[in-house]
């Protein structure tokens, strides 16, 4: 061997008392016993992902009461009445199913004509309640300005009145 070049120094098997297979054994079971920590930190990551989404899907759902006011009128527009029965206040949802809300849209539907467009126009707001015109332009009547008012119940703003002649 050449000065100043060290032998590469190799563990002494047998002095510790294992063998290659013994050590190459705890090895693979040192590389397994990482798996369960890797899978548990994939499964905690993805569901942080799904908790945030969630979150987010909410607090947009509560921006403000001309968002929900939009959303109704595009829900108006698209004839999506279940949406629109979705963002009614609970005691307006008392006072009738979502298929009898459906029918009652239906036929002002037929006697006033498909709503062509609709716009929001915010009134007066707080934070927990609000005061909405839209004006509504349907196929038949023309166009009506209905008024909405609002109330934010459990982060959600909902329709709590509405003009029943234009919506």
């Amino acid at each position: 061997m050449l000065p100043g070049f060290a032998r590469p120094r190799q563990r002494d098997q047998h002095a510790a008392g294992t063998s290659a297979p013994d050590i190459a054994m705890e090895q693979s079971a040192t590389r397994g016993s990482r798996l369960p920590l890797v899978l548990g930190a994939a499964t905690g990551i993805l569901l942080c992902a799904v908790v945030l989404a969630v979150l987010f899907v909410v607090s947009s759902r509560a921006t403000s009461p001309a968002a929900t006011g939009q959303a109704l009128c595009a829900d108006l527009q698209a004839q999506n009445y279940d949406a629109i029965y979705n963002l009614l206040a609970p005691s307006l949802q008392g006072v009738g199913s979502a298929t009898q809300f459906d029918a009652s849209q239906r036929e002002l539907d037929a006697l006033s004509g498909k709503v062509m467009s609709c716009t929001v126009t915010v009134q007066q707001a707080d934070s927990t309640q609000a005061s909405l015109w839209l004006t509504i332009a349907r196929q038949q009547t023309g166009t009506v300005r209905a008024a909405v008012r609002m109330q934010l119940l459990d982060g959600v703003w909902r329709v709590n009145s509405y003009d029943t002649s234009a919506v």
